[in-house]
């Protein structure tokens, strides 16, 4: 089962409402060494030539895409030059190609966005133009560039996993666990310096190399705060929202980021989601049921398994991150100090 992302139904840019009826095959993967020209989805038919021999197709424009104007965002460039490796992954947003530029040789991360330049797609872009880069644990921004059809692709710094597919590959010593979580609250602490709160905070938008350096990516539901501001609408990923945002509260702060690491470091930990609710109601029942309830003070003998498995620091700053009430939750330059995380 899949974690839900939730946002408010007023959002633009729902990619799913968008796009309904798109046939699954226009969705597949790219076979290695196709050179991107119109670069969007690939289609079966394109797999065959005329004697039945599979040849290497070109990314194709999809009808639907092909129906918008021309020349929509004309202060974008075209899309070109760049070499396709693979599909690294896909989702309802689009797909994510390993490309090469066949200038530089240098191996970059390509998103194709399904809802074009969605309000989503938007805020992704300015934050990536504004902040990619600007900080080692968030993510390096490289381009945007459009296809004549209204195509939108987002270059990236390319990194070789997500943090699920890093924590499937082996187990983490808990020095590894340590290392990894130090850099994703110096980059959560990043973006709340600059009024960022990111909102989907969880391991499929947390990117991790060879080396092990971890960054920071998808900003599509981030927005900007102000103390006591109230945002407006619900986003998030169920498994890792905050309580205070599955109980409808709108004047949130940076603390549902810090709820979202909290979650993060248990799943690191445990090898497991934490909080796997079906529904907002499911998710409270399971957080109440794993912590406490709010009122009560028992968080102490609460999430056992990570507490043998944590120092004493350690479980100090999960539960930290994990406090209900978000006035009280720690914040991320708070947790930076945090005596676990120090180097040693």
């Amino acid at each position: 089962m899949a974690a839900q992302t939730v946002r408010n139904n007023n959002d633009d840019g729902f990619a799913y409402s968008l796009f309904r009826g798109r046939k699954i095959a226009c969705r597949s993967k790219a076979p290695k060494g196709i050179v991107i020209k119109k670069p969007t989805t690939i289609c079966p038919e394109t797999m065959c030539s005329h004697n039945g021999k599979k040849r290497k197709p070109e990314l194709q424009c999809s009808a639907d895409e092909s129906s918008n104007k021309k020349g929509r965002l004309p202060h974008y460039p075209i899309v070109d030059g760049y070499q396709c490796l693979g599909t690294i992954n896909s989702g309802s947003y689009g797909v994510v190609y390993k490309v090469q530029d066949k200038n530089t040789a240098e191996i970059v991360a390509m998103k194709k966005e399904f809802s074009g330049l969605s309000s989503t797609t938007k805020t992704e872009i300015d934050i990536l133009k504004c902040f990619g880069g600007g900080h080692p644990s968030i993510v390096g921004f490289k381009e945007v560039a459009v296809d004549a059809y209204g195509g939108v692709y987002v270059v990236m710094e390319y990194m070789d996993f997500d943090l699920r597919g890093y924590m499937v590959k082996e187990v983490l010593p808990i020095a590894q666990v340590k290392m990894l979580m130090r850099q994703l609250i110096q980059g959560v602490n990043f973006l709340h310096q600059n009024r960022i709160v990111h909102r989907d905070l969880k391991p499929s938008n947390i990117l991790v190399n060879k080396r092990g350096e971890l960054k920071i990516c998808d900003f599509g539901l981030s927005t900007t705060t102000r103390f006591g501001e109230e945002l407006g609408s619900i986003a998030g990923t169920l498994w890792y929202m905050a309580p205070e945002l599955l109980l409808g509260e709108k004047s949130y702060s940076c603390a549902v980021d810090m709820w979202a690491v909290g979650c993060v470091m248990a799943e690191l930990v445990l090898r497991k989601v934490l909080f796997r609710g079906k529904s907002k109601e499911d998710q409270l029942h399971k957080i109440y049921c794993i912590l406490g309830h709010p009122t009560n003070n028992n968080v102490d003998t609460t999430i056992s398994s990570a507490k043998y498995m944590l120092s004493d620091a350690g479980f100090d700053l999960l539960k930290g991150l994990l406090t209900c009430d978000p006035t009280k939750r720690i914040t991320s330059q708070s947790a930076l100090n945090h005596s676990w995380l120090e180097m040693n």
